[in-house]
């Protein structure tokens, strides 16, 4: 029962980590540019971040395996499988959201090809792959990687409110404020890494 509870503490804390410390918009920019435009559609934030939640899981357990499966697969090649992998994902959750008709499915149809070809989905990835983590790690990276952008998102979204209502000389207003206010967050989620990322 130890050994269970030592990988069960192992990965929670790696999912805790990669939601909160390592988030993906904050501490590497990665999927920022579609989190601060989801902030503008409130109600397809859970949409969104259901599916790239789902896409990061799938995508890493995918991708995973494809670099057991074909090892002898050199550098330059493994981005075009792992890219592979994630388009036949695609394709699968695709033709499952065509099959019925509901107002969930046609959101997230209109939100898939942005969710499943995002640098937040590939980054996740490959910065797993990189660390030479195991498939219980890419699994825990996969779900903090989505969690940890819909949080990011809704505090986006927060931080978009706020920020309208204030008086802002007309050069700032907008998008260079919010640029600003994430900028000042990400240099908050640097310094409590530790200044160090591991890529």
């Amino acid at each position: 029962m130890s050994d269970f509870m030592q990988f069960l503490s192992e990965f929670v804390i790696l999912f805790l980590t990669t939601v909160f410390l390592e988030n993906t918009v904050f501490a590497r920019g990665f999927g920022l540019s579609r989190a601060i435009a989801m902030t503008r559609r409130p109600r397809s934030i859970l949409v969104y971040g259901t599916l790239l939640t789902l896409l990061t899981l799938l995508g890493g357990i995918g991708c995973y395996l494809a670099g057991h499966l074909f090892p002898a697969i050199p550098a330059y090649g493994t981005p075009l499988v792992y890219l592979a992998v994630i388009a036949a994902i695609y394709l699968v959750i695709y033709g499952i959201l065509t099959r019925r008709g509901s107002r969930f499915r046609e959101e997230a149809k209109k939100y898939m090809p942005v969710a499943t070809f995002n640098c937040a989905v590939m980054g996740g990835i490959f910065l797993a792959l990189f660390n030479g983590y195991e498939l219980w790690q890419f699994i825990a990276i996969g779900l903090g990687n989505g969690v940890g952008f819909v949080l990011a998102t809704l505090l986006l979204l927060n931080a978009d409110r706020a920020l309208s209502r204030t008086e802002a000389p007309k050069a700032f207003a907008g998008f260079p404020l919010m640029l600003i206010y994430v900028g000042i967050l990400a240099m908050v989620f640097y310094a409590l890494v530790g200044h160090r990322l591991p890529f």
